[in-house]
C-alpha cells in the first residue's frame, strides 16, 4: 500500500487531528482577541482586517500586549507540536493497519514515553542546526549557504525522527538508545527517495504554516474567505504531515535489515 493510500484510508484520523488543531487555535485566538479588545477600550473593533497599522501602533505603545501576542503564537506552536508528539504512536499504528479509535488512543498512550524521548533527541539536533545560522561552525561564510545547510539538515532530521518513531512502534526498537536514531539517519541517507519525498512534504508543511500566519496577520481574524482559507490550509497541513509519516511507516515495513537489528538489540 502506498503512503498516500494509507492517509486517504484514514479520514477519521485526519479529521480528528484537524479538529484538535483548530480547537487549539480558536481557544488561543479568542483569548487574544479579548486581550486586544480590553486594550483598545473604550473603542470597539468592528473591522479588524483594516486596522493593521493601528494594531502595530498599539503593540509599540503597549509592550505587555505585544508580549501577549508573541506568547500566544509561541503557545499555539508548542501545543500543536505537543499534539503530534502525544498522538504519534497511535498515528503510526493506524497508518500501518486499520484500528478502532480506542486502539489508536491506547497505542498513543503506550508509546508516548518513546515518542517523547525521540522528540528530545530531535530538539537537540534542530537546536544545533539553527545555531549554525548565527555561529558559522563549518566556516561556510555565506548566509545563504548556511541557510541551505539548515534546510537540508532540517529535512533529514525530520525524516530520521519519523523513521525512528516508526521503528520503535512497529519493530520494538529502543527509543532511548541513540543507535535507533543513527539507524534511522542511515536508512534516510541510503533511501534518497524516502528522504526527498519526506523532505518535500516537510517544506510544504512549513510553507502552509507560514502562509496561514501571513493570512491571519493580514486579516486579524476577519470572517469569510480569509478565515476559511486558513482552515483549508490547516487541513492540507495535517494531510501533508500524515503523508510524511506514512512514508516513514512504509519505509520501515519494507526494511527487513532494520527489523533484524532491532531484534538483536532486544536480545542484548
Amino acid at each position: 500500500m502506498s503512503a498516500l493510500s494509507r492517509v486517504l484510508g484514514a479520514p477519521g484520523l485526519w479529521i480528528s487531528l484537524l479538529a484538535a488543531q483548530l480547537a487549539i487555535a480558536i481557544a488561543l485566538s479568542r483569548s487574544l482577541a479579548l486581550l486586544i479588545a480590553a486594550a483598545v477600550q473604550p473603542y470597539v473593533v468592528e473591522q479588524p482586517g483594516r486596522l493593521l497599522p493601528a494594531y502595530a501602533e498599539l503593540f509599540a505603545d503597549n509592550f505587555p500586549v505585544a508580549i501577549a501576542v508573541v506568547v500566544a503564537l509561541a503557545t499555539a506552536a508548542a501545543l500543536g507540536a505537543l499534539l503530534w508528539i502525544v498522538a504519534s504512536g497511535g498515528i503510526i499504528r493506524r497508518l500501518a493497519a486499520p484500528l478502532r479509535a480506542g486502539e489508536i488512543a491506547a497505542a498513543a498512550v503506550r508509546h508516548l514515553p518513546g515518542m517523547a524521548m525521540l522528540s528530545i533527541y530531535s530538539a537537540i539536533l534542530r537546536a544545533l542546526l539553527l545555531a549554525n545560522l548565527w555561529i558559522d561552525v563549518l566556516g561556510l561564510g555565506s548566509g545563504v549557504a548556511r541557510g541551505v545547510l539548515v534546510a537540508i539538515g532540517w529535512t533529514l532530521c525530520t525524516v530520521a525522527v519519523d523513521l525512528a518513531r516508526a521503528d520503535v512502534v512497529l519493530r520494538g526498537a529502543k527509543s532511548y538508545q541513540p543507535r535507533t536514531l543513527v539507524r534511522a539517519f542511515t536508512l534516510a541517507v541510503t533511501r534518497p527517495t524516502v528522504w526527498l519525498s519526506s523532505g518535500a512534504l516537510t517544506l510544504v508543511g512549513i510553507g502552509l504554516s507560514l502562509t496561514s500566519v501571513a493570512i491571519a496577520t493580514r486579516t486579524f481574524g476577519d470572517a469569510g474567505v480569509a478565515l476559511w482559507g486558513v482552515r483549508s490550509l490547516a487541513a492540507l497541513g495535517v494531510g501533508a504531515t500524515l503523508w510524511r509519516i506514512a512514508i516513514a511507516v512504509a519505509a520501515i515495513e519494507s526494511a527487513p535489515a532494520v527489523e533484524a537489528v532491532s531484534e538483536s538489540d532486544d536480545a542484548a
